[in-house]
């Protein structure tokens, strides 16, 4: 038996990167998904415990649609919400253009708040009630080269927290990955691209690194996995930070 069998979740950004990865070894522990996404072309091994849901995550009505899918799906109740979705946004404070800022913030705080809101009813009725939201090792430093992501990644840490004090029926925690080999990079600037050796795997930054690798998805899964089972009961509030140590040698 799985340390999540017959769990009910909905994870967001289910489709890609860190999401999909979450989304892969929770179906594998007996969960059941509802996976929020726009492009499903990598979802369609997950079987019969992955339940697809398009949702755009910059439009309140489409999210408030999914949580409306996910009640009707999981009768009334669910027991681990998910926030993977994000994407990296680059530039500088004196060239920034407010589409780029609103966007980001849409994405990356303001969805992390609506899924908040909505999952809050139906984890009520759950006795494992957990939200694990995915944040950044960029949050935790000032990250010139995406300072708006930096900034936003900060704010999900600090919710996160207020979330956990507020509802104190339920966990809440979450997981600051750094540099995790993910679709996200295609919007890295071709500075960062070459500064990382993205063509090669990040070769250059792993060499720094003692594990002589970059992150990969399952990486972050491990974690996930221990706040929503039973496992990571005693955990609360808090957010742990999997970045191979990249975090601890640039401060």
């Amino acid at each position: 038996m799985g340390k999540l069998e017959g769990y009910k979740v909905l994870v967001t950004g289910s489709t890609s990167g860190i999401g999909l990865g979450i989304t892969k070894m929770f179906i594998e522990e007996g969960a059941t998904v509802v996976g929020l996404g726009r492009d499903f072309h990598r979802t369609t091994e997950l079987g019969e415990h992955y339940i697809p849901f398009k949702c755009e995550m910059y439009c309140p009505d489409q999210i408030k649609a999914a949580f409306d899918f996910a009640a009707e799906k999981f009768e009334g109740r669910l027991d681990v919400l998910v926030n993977a979705a994000g994407r990296g946004t680059y530039g500088n404070i004196e060239n920034f253009e407010l589409e780029e800022w609103d966007e980001n913030f849409h994405l990356i705080v303001r969805a992390y708040m609506l899924t908040t809101k909505y999952a809050i009813p139906l984890l009520r009725k759950s006795p494992v009630a957990n939200i694990i939201n995915i944040a950044s090792a960029s949050g935790h430093c000032n990250d010139a080269a995406q300072f708006m992501y930096s900034i936003g990644k900060s704010a999900v840490i600090k919710f996160t927290k207020i979330t956990a004090k507020q509802n104190t029926w339920l966990r809440a925690n979450s997981i600051s990955p750094g540099i995790v080999d993910t679709p996200i990079f295609q919007w890295c600037t071709p500075e960062v691209k070459e500064m990382f050796d993205y063509a090669n795997h990040f070769k250059k930054f792993a060499d720094m690194l003692p594990c002589k690798r970059v992150g990969v998805p399952e990486d972050i899964a491990k974690i996930a996995l221990l706040f929503a089972s039973k496992d990571g009961e005693y955990i609360n509030g808090t957010d742990i930070v999997v970045d191979g140590g990249i975090t601890a040698w640039t401060t």
